[in-house]
């Protein structure tokens, strides 16, 4: 903890600059003894002491655990911007301040080139995905090399155990990717995603970035794997969460036209219900969705992304919806939520292309 305290306080140190990070990505001059993080990924990432330095700074500046789910709209701007839980203890840029011992003021921001990881962070078409900002900061947490090698005595933390460095070499094995990212990334830990889709995803990307046997991997290919598995992993938590959505309405909507033709004096209990519905000629699930899931590549029946609140909600309901919708219904409903999910992501893109322009 000493070696990154004594990391931060001492942003001045010289460093020796590459010819790319003797530049402002701004055109403004920079001082030759300060090398400035430009927080890229692959070959052109940073050097791991500049990471673990920047990235530190940007976490507490910006009070990345403290982060709300979404994005909100900045009208000031005109974009997006970074919305917090406990807006009171957002730091204002004027003053001059610390957290957990890492001092912070406008001269600091300048040296971490903030401004530079904020654009990183945010301008991404994914950005309107639930969390997506706060799991995109921990896949950059992932250092190609360990600190060790720099003097470090140890990986350094952040103080928060949501929020951690990690090691993951880019020639480390398909089991170490898995390993790393799957199990102690903490990537969407804040919604329950059963391990063996996280898997899946990850085995998919791993198998299509491979063009043969025995080859290994570099700096841009970990980079590639990491931001695909983090988007994947957003797309199937979001659609998942319209998905469950668009059934809890659709259950809403059936329980009332049942109600509507069922008589006070008979309709008191669930199994009365049933037999109501049979009535109506509504049709019983074919199958239970358990048995659907080894046959759906796109992980259709999955429903264990909830958030503590869905959670809470899912569990007041007295209807499972296996027994109450069709598979032919939800494949339905569930290919209209990847169609919202998709939509909204090309329209960001659309967005994020035009400013960068």
């Amino acid at each position: 903890m000493f070696d990154l305290i004594w990391y931060l306080l001492s942003p001045l140190t010289s460093i020796s600059l590459s010819s790319r990070e003797s530049k402002s990505i701004n055109n403004t001059p920079v001082l030759k003894s300060v090398n400035i993080p430009y927080y890229l990924q692959g070959e052109n990432e940073d050097s791991i002491v500049l990471q673990i330095k920047s990235l530190t700074y940007a976490f507490h500046r910006y009070q990345i655990a403290n982060l709300k789910p979404f994005l909100k709209q900045n009208t000031e701007i005109n974009d997006y911007d970074f919305d917090y839980i406990q807006p009171e203890k957002q730091l204002k840029a004027s003053k001059s301040s610390s957290r957990n011992g890492i001092l912070m003021n406008e001269r600091l921001d300048e040296v971490y080139n903030i401004t530079q990881f904020k654009k990183q962070l945010i301008n991404d078409p994914y950005r309107i995905l639930i969390d997506y900002s706060k799991n995109k900061f921990r896949s950059l947490l992932i250092l190609s090399e360990d600190p060790k090698k720099y003097n470090f005595s140890e990986i350094p933390t952040l103080n928060n155990s949501n929020f951690k460095f990690l090691v993951l070499e880019p020639n480390a094995s398909h089991a170490e990717y898995t390993d790393i990212l799957v199990y102690k990334s903490g990537i969407y830990s804040e919604h329950r995603v059963n391990d063996k889709i996280k898997i899946q995803i990850l085995d998919n990307i791993i198998s299509k970035k491979l063009k043969g046997p025995g080859l290994s991997f570099n700096k841009d290919d970990k980079a590639f794997i990491i931001k695909s598995y983090v988007e994947k992993l957003a797309f199937y938590v979001q659609t998942q969460r319209i998905y469950k959505s668009s059934l809890k309405l659709k259950e809403r909507e059936k329980k009332e036209r049942l109600h509507k033709y069922a008589s006070e004096n008979t309709i008191q209990t669930y199994k009365n219900l049933k037999l109501e519905r049979s009535k109506l000629t509504i049709k019983e699930a074919l199958a239970d969705e358990n048995s659907d899931i080894a046959n759906k590549s796109e992980y259709l029946y999955y429903s264990d992304t909830e958030t503590p609140d869905s959670q809470a909600s899912s569990s007041t309901s007295s209807i499972n919806f296996s027994k109450l919708f069709t598979p032919e219904e939800k494949q339905f409903c569930h290919d209209h939520s990847r169609l919202a999910v998709r939509i909204r992501i090309e329209r960001e893109r659309t967005v994020v292309s035009t400013k960068s322009a």
